[in-house]
């Protein structure tokens, strides 16, 4: 029954084809679970177990669905969350729940942990360098705190392990269900590939995340509006304004433009650096010759520094 409301708030959300689907599927869950509960010896005999479910059923799905003007029942993303949560650990426990602690603790915990100790230093510059690489930054211009590498770090490995983990929780479900035997080669062999398959999917997950950040950042400069952070990496809109003549500038990927505000990301190597719409690269100034003053919103919306 609690199926039934799960599938009813999918259901309720959905478009016209997946409303009949997930709605023909309550309705089929709705159904077994009525057939179940007349099997279970509850209450005194069948017509207390028809009163019992008639009572709870309808209540559950007022508790899924809501009531007009007391409650709005629950969202889509609130079913899926909890659906996703009871099948992690409820897979996850049967996966583990013959394994020996001690085993696991002195044999495959240590291994863990210097695994991951050793690939922080690779994994925390990842998406940082796949970022410039975008932009055509360098990684002194896109040098961040160790606190946001770290967050960095964690964004660019919990898909993968969120995907495998999934595997790995679909696998214990299954060998308690008794679909795959203990020691079958078929079944290792679907393990290997459903883990191949959810690392391929998840890294090109996180993949696209630096590859949207860096379209983002181009977006809001070609509409001037304010450009989202990245892991650290900040832009702020400022007006370029040159403190020797324009004709000495010794400008790194284009020419300077001191009418209009440009999104810039601080000064690395001893250079400033701005985003330059118009060609769609970096542009770099010597800081020696030019001071960045902030430009306000309708130096910004405009396009013009006054």
């Amino acid at each position: 029954m609690v199926t039934s409301g799960f599938l009813l708030v999918l259901a309720r959300e959905a478009p016209s084809l997946g409303k009949v689907l997930f709605g023909g599927l309550a309705i089929a869950s709705l159904v077994v679970g009525w057939w179940k509960a007349l099997a279970l010896p509850i209450g005194r005999g069948r017509r207390d177990t028809i009163l019992i479910t008639s009572i709870v059923t309808p209540l559950l799905l007022a508790l899924f669905l809501g009531l007009p003007g007391l409650s709005e029942g629950w969202a889509r993303k609130d079913v899926v969350a909890l659906a996703a949560a009871v099948y992690y650990l409820s897979g996850l426990f049967l996966l583990v729940q013959r394994w020996r602690w001690q085993g696991l603790l002195v044999g495959v915990m240590p291994l863990l942990i210097t695994v991951v100790i050793a690939a922080l230093p690779v994994t925390s510059r990842v998406l940082h360098d796949m970022y410039a690489d975008t932009l055509l930054l360098t990684t002194t211009e896109t040098t961040v705190s160790t606190t946001w590498r770290l967050a960095a770090t964690v964004r660019l490995l919990w898909p993968t392990l969120l995907a495998v983990l999934g595997v790995g929780a679909g696998w214990g479900l299954l060998r308690h269900l008794h679909y795959i035997r203990p020691g079958s080669v078929l079944g290792l062999i679907i393990l290997a590939l459903a883990m191949v398959v959810a690392t391929v999917v998840a890294s090109t997950y996180t993949v696209d995340s630096p590859r949207d950040a860096a379209t983002a950042l181009q977006r809001a400069a070609s509409d001037r509006t304010p450009a989202p952070p990245y892991f650290g990496v900040r832009t702020a809109w400022s007006c370029a304004i040159p403190t020797v003549p324009l004709q000495e500038l010794r400008e790194k990927g284009g020419q300077l433009d001191p009418l209009r505000p440009y999104l810039s990301f601080g000064i690395a190597d001893s250079h400033v650096v701005l985003w330059n719409a118009p060609t769609g690269a970096p542009l770099r100034i010597p800081a020696e010759q030019i001071r960045l003053v902030p430009a306000n919103d309708t130096e910004r919306t405009a396009g013009k520094c006054t």
